[in-house]
């Protein structure tokens, strides 16, 4: 991954995120004002997934991806009334959930994980875009090449020991498996019944 860049998978669901919100006739099925500023309409996935856009296939992917948030984000908003207070988003990549959440939202401590050189280059069109970081979101760099997923969560403030009563796990391509398992494991066993956690993959 080269610095001042995002990676390709992250580019290429923000890509189908944002042509959903300029292309789709209404009513969306994920309304994301924010993905149309922050993704790089000059970089190659989303001027192939523009011109690609009406094919039935990319059609298909686009629709999976937006409803899998869609759904995510009414799940969370269910999980919230069970009093989830975190919200661990798993290579985050430039999910815009944190800077468009709504009332509900701002009990949750969200954290986003992701690689280093992703999050720099995210915040950076962030700011280029005048888009503030909320104040309960904590941005979670690591590196699986040198850091474990536990004591990586661990280093940010996340506190494993909260309860999970309601929780989505989707494989995350850049953690290593056994550390995706463990963590997995970690949640659903603690015993806290005070919180608890929602896990999804962008």
């Amino acid at each position: 991954m080269e610095k001042g860049k995002t990676s390709r998978t992250a580019e290429a669901a923000a890509a189908q995120r944002a042509i959903h919100q300029s292309f789709d006739d209404g009513p969306k099925i994920l309304v994301d004002p924010i993905a149309p500023k922050i993704v790089d309409v000059d970089g190659d996935p989303y001027k192939f997934a523009v011109a690609a856009r009406d094919l039935p296939n990319m059609k298909l992917l686009r629709s999976n991806m937006v409803l899998q948030s869609r759904y995510a984000e009414d799940c969370l908003a269910e999980a919230v009334q069970r009093r989830v207070r975190q919200y661990l988003i798993l290579g985050a990549g430039l999910d815009t959930f944190a800077y468009r959440q709504p009332p509900w939202g701002r009990s949750l401590h969200i954290f986003e994980v992701d690689h280093p050189l992703t999050q720099e280059s995210k915040k950076e069109r962030l700011a280029a875009a005048a888009i503030s970081a909320p104040a309960n979101l904590t941005f979670a760099p690591i590196d699986f090449q040198s850091v474990s997923l536990s004591d990586g969560l661990r280093a940010y403030g996340f506190d494993s020991q909260q309860r999970r009563s309601a929780h989505g796990w989707a494989f995350c391509p850049c953690a290593r498996a056994s550390d995706s398992r463990k963590s997995a494991s970690t949640a659903s066993n603690s015993r806290t019944p005070s919180a608890a956690h929602l896990l999804r993959l962008p």
